[in-house]
C-alpha cells in the first residue's frame, strides 16, 4: 500500500512540475506542465509575468533576446518573469528556429499559440491585464 501511495505522489509531482531558469539581469523563465486554469493559478503569477501558452502539438522556443529563453513543450506553459515593469521583446520560434512572432508585449500579457491547418502558427496577445 505504501508503494502505491508513493507512486501516486511521484506521478502527481511530475504532472505539476515547475522548472525554473534564471539569468543575472532580473529575468527568469519557468516551465509549467499543462495549460489548465488550475495549473496557471497554482503558479501564482505576478504582475510582471508573461505566460506563453503552447496549444500546439510541437515544441516552441520563447526568448527575450540577449537575456533568456525557454523551450515550451506541446500543451505546456512557459512564463517569462522580469522583476521590473517593462515592455519586453518576446520572440517565439518553431522547433526549426523559424521566428513566427517578434513583438513587444507588456507585463502580464497572456500569449497563446495555436496551429493553423497548413502547419503554421497563430499567436494571440491578450493585453487586457497589463499593468503598464
Amino acid at each position: 500500500m505504501k508503494k502505491i501511495i508513493l507512486l501516486a505522489f511521484a506521478m502527481l509531482s511530475v504532472l505539476f512540475t515547475q522548472i525554473s531558469f534564471a539569468d543575472a539581469n532580473g529575468y527568469r523563465a519557468i516551465l509549467i506542465k499543462g495549460t489548465s486554469l488550475a495549473t496557471m493559478r497554482s503558479a501564482k503569477l505576478e504582475p510582471t509575468d508573461i505566460p506563453i501558452i503552447n496549444f500546439t502539438r510541437n515544441l516552441i522556443y520563447a526568448t527575450v533576446p540577449n537575456a533568456i529563453g525557454i523551450q515550451i513543450g506541446a500543451g505546456d506553459t512557459g512564463v517569462i518573469k522580469y522583476d521590473r515593469p517593462a515592455y519586453l521583446n518576446i520572440v517565439l520560434q518553431d522547433f526549426n528556429g523559424y521566428a513566427f512572432f517578434n513583438n513587444n508585449v507588456c507585463n502580464y500579457a497572456i500569449i497563446t499559440v495555436t496551429e493553423t491547418p497548413n502547419g503554421g502558427y497563430n499567436t494571440n496577445v491578450n493585453s487586457s491585464y497589463c499593468t503598464n
